[in-house]
């Protein structure tokens, strides 16, 4: 069975005019034809209302012909959009085809970019990455953001190109970059901040030579170094650093006589230790000698130490 057509088409004058002319029949033949019925009584005429037939009605209430076609046009305008969209996103940089063949991925360096403008626009001090690596091209974008006082990168390769520029923020007070290799070039550059409290460089590739330029740190309290150049000699470094308060070596080999060192800072309340070279004996001489520092071996207390508490995550 056909569709019902939704509209009522009309036909044209022509058509209609040879349509009449084929058809008209003769006159001769219709009298005749007249006379041998006019004895047949009349048939009965039925008529057939649509509203009676469910295929009519269905027909009568489904869109129209315009409102199909409406719907076509905004289906289509909205792939158009999309398509536009990706190819803006593509184009910019903003998505990454490499990054996985069946995924598309947003490029870190976009990320980034959208980040340092959120912080530029609600003058947010803290500046945290830990979901996608960072690279020295990133960083660049921090250049001029001063509001930030707390910047934490926890993935990615920072290297020394990138410390002038966070050198350079004026109210920076904790920086903490994991994964970053960063020298005694980039320790020099760093010292030239006067605001940074805190610096936590768990993977640099620093010298004691490096750690000597932190001396110059006039706000610094707070350090967390670790380096596998480092040796008990970079205690020495850190005695000329009076101010600090707490000091956390990683993998640096610290001996009796370093910890003797570091014990005599006047103002040191914390120290931690990482894989150091100290004995029995010298954690016993500082627990009885400096019961008020806070002090971790291995990220953890030991048995004797009068500071001992539990730690809870």
């Amino acid at each position: 069975m056909n569709e019902p057509a939704d509209d009522i088409e009309v036909m044209p004058a022509n058509d209609a005019a040879e349509s009449i002319t084929a058809e008209r029949p003769n006159v001769g033949a219709s009298a005749e034809a007249e006379a041998n019925t006019s004895n047949v009584p009349d048939s009965p005429t039925f008529s057939v209302s649509t509203s009676d037939d469910p295929l009519a009605a269905l027909a009568a209430s489904g869109p129209s012909r315009r409102q199909r076609r409406r719907r076509q046009r905004v289906f289509l305008l909205a792939i158009l959009a999309i398509v536009a969209i990706s190819a803006v996103a593509l184009s910019t940089g903003a998505i990454d085809m490499k990054a996985n063949p069946n995924t598309l991925a947003i490029r870190p360096s976009f990320l980034f970019e959208q980040m340092v403008r959120d912080a530029q626009l609600s003058n947010h001090p803290t500046f945290q990455v830990s979901e996608f690596e960072v690279d020295d091209e990133m960083m660049e974008m921090l250049r001029g953001v001063d509001c930030l006082e707390t910047v934490i990168i926890d993935r990615g390769k920072v290297t020394d190109a990138s410390v002038a520029v966070l050198a350079s923020l004026p109210n920076l007070q904790h920086l903490r970059l994991r994964e970053s290799p960063i020298t005694d070039l980039g320790l020099s550059a760093l010292a030239e901040s006067r605001s940074l409290i805190q610096l936590n460089l768990p993977q640099a590739k620093c010298t004691k030579a490096g750690v000597a330029e932190l001396a110059k740190l006039p706000q610094l309290r707070m350090l967390r170094l670790g380096a596998p150049g480092l040796g008990n000699d970079v205690t020495r470094e850190l005695e000329r650093m009076p101010r600090l308060r707490a000091i956390h070596l990683i993998g640096v080999p610290v001996t009796n006589s370093g910890l003797k060192t570091l014990a005599g800072l006047p103002h040191l309340e914390s120290l931690y230790l990482d894989d150091a070279a100290v004995t029995e004996a010298g954690w016993m001489w500082l627990f009885e000698n400096h019961p008020e520092l806070h002090i971790h071996i291995n990220q953890r207390h030991h048995d004797r130490d009068p500071q001992s508490h539990t730690h809870h995550d």
